[in-house]
């Protein structure tokens, strides 16, 4: 599927290294977005993610820590993006540079997901977690109102046409239905979800059963 899309891979890795900033630089719209994500995901490895264990891994993670201090392993496509950190790994979502069973808690927001082939990202979350492990996963919606009059809305994945300040991009962009059935098929089990910013995106999080 996207792993198939080599127009949509190079422009990926393309504009993540010469447009992506810190979303406050950007635009109001990614700005409020990034603040509810960020707080989210920290809220909710606070709530659910204490207790599980002490290794954990920030798929995606652009060298944020979305305020967690706590010591993990900062997972990035491009190491100039997470150089300065202690703990990092070099690599795609898709293709996990780590064991099996490796980790306690997996993070992946900032819809890095959009930007890869959820079911192989999916499959790697589950197989790099342990068992009881906890999964954080943000994602954009196709059923999101930006999208609501074109071709592709609400569909199960498709790939859309956006914005990110000033630039255009493309992202593919997931129904909420066939999110949760890759999920489920990887052993998720669901324990809390949000949505945000007129329900462009949604976060979820997940226990490896």
């Amino acid at each position: 599927m996207i792993e198939r899309d080599v127009t949509f891979i190079e422009g990926r890795r393309k504009f993540y290294l010469e447009q992506y900033r810190i979303a406050e630089s950007i635009d109001a719209w990614h700005a409020y977005a990034q603040r509810v994500v960020h707080s989210t995901t920290k809220e909710w490895f606070q709530r659910y993610g204490r207790g599980r264990g002490t290794r954990f891994l920030n798929a995606g993670s652009g060298g944020s820590d979305y305020g967690i201090a706590e010591p993990m392993t900062h997972l990035d496509l491009f190491e100039s993006r997470i150089a300065h950190l202690n703990q990092r790994l070099v690599g795609d979502i898709a293709r996990i540079p780590a064991t099996d069973n490796t980790f306690d808690v997996v993070l992946c927001v900032g819809s890095v997901v959009n930007y890869a082939d959820p079911l192989l990202a999916i499959r790697e979350f589950s197989r790099v977690l342990r068992k009881g492990g906890l999964l954080v996963i943000e994602y954009e919606r196709s059923a999101s109102f930006e999208y609501l009059s074109r071709n592709g809305f609400s569909r199960g994945c498709c790939r859309m046409e956006t914005f990110y300040g000033n630039a255009a991009t493309h992202v593919w962009v997931y129904g909420d239905g066939f999110m949760d059935g890759l999920l489920a098929a990887s052993g998720f089990e669901r324990i809390t979800e949000t949505r945000f910013h007129a329900q462009i995106g949604r976060a979820s999080c997940r226990e490896r059963v």
